[in-house]
């Protein structure tokens, strides 16, 4: 083959790899598009001595918008609707909450403020996701949440199997002597699709967990 020919294919065939790695879609983690539902359900034990509280969850979560937050940044309006069933013994009670949260992307994080007046938010992902990475999540006084990535997990929950989910520690840590451990399994293109929760004090624990169901993320 002539040396010339020879070059010309090589560039090509290194333009169209380059163009490719160009266009192929990074991943997402925090899917933000406005009407993208998720479905969860899981359960809640509560254990102090011998009196058990236990109580089954479903929470229903929606981008229902964009807004604009105090400082100028444009975010997404996430609206969460959780209802709970506790049971002590054999008296039942059904509550439900429900919370507005704004999700900014900015740059390599996603951040969570819990009003359009916040100027502490969280910072859920700091990406690019890798094993081990850590960052602070949130500090204030002698509060604070840490995460640290674990590595990637595949996860089976009742909306589906996810492979090479990431599966991320929060810890918070305090004033008091509790132990608060929070573990989430998040899959590109979807989100989290599974969250334990464990706490521990001398005089209590409690254990949560919550598995999607169902998911619509828009496109």
């Amino acid at each position: 083959m002539n040396r010339s020919v020879l070059l010309a294919t090589i560039i090509t065939v290194a333009l169209f790899t380059l163009g490719c790695d160009k266009l192929s879609p990074e991943p997402d983690y925090y899917p933000t598009t406005v009407g993208s539902t998720w479905r969860y359900e899981g359960e809640m034990l509560f254990a102090q001595g011998d009196a058990d509280t236990f109580a089954t969850m479903v929470q229903r979560v929606e981008i229902t918008g964009t807004t604009t937050l105090a400082g100028g940044s444009e975010a997404a309006v996430v609206v969460s609707l959780d209802s709970m069933e506790t049971r002590i013994g054999p008296d039942a009670s059904i509550t439900v909450t429900y919370d507005t949260t704004y999700i900014v992307k900015r740059d390599s994080l996603v951040l969570s403020y819990d009003s359009l007046n916040d100027n502490t938010p969280q910072t859920i992902l700091s990406l690019p996701i890798t094993e081990g990475k850590t960052w602070d999540v949130w500090a204030s006084g002698d509060e604070k949440v840490e995460a640290m990535v674990l590595g990637k997990e595949d996860a089976v929950v009742p909306a589906g199997s996810f492979k090479d989910c990431w599966k991320m520690k929060f810890t918070y840590t305090g004033p008091d002597p509790e132990e608060l451990l929070m573990h989430h399994w998040v899959a590109d293109g979807v989100g989290m699709v599974q969250y334990r929760m464990e706490m521990e004090s001398g005089q209590f624990t409690i254990t949560m967990g919550l598995r999607l169901t169902h998911y619509d993320v828009k496109k």
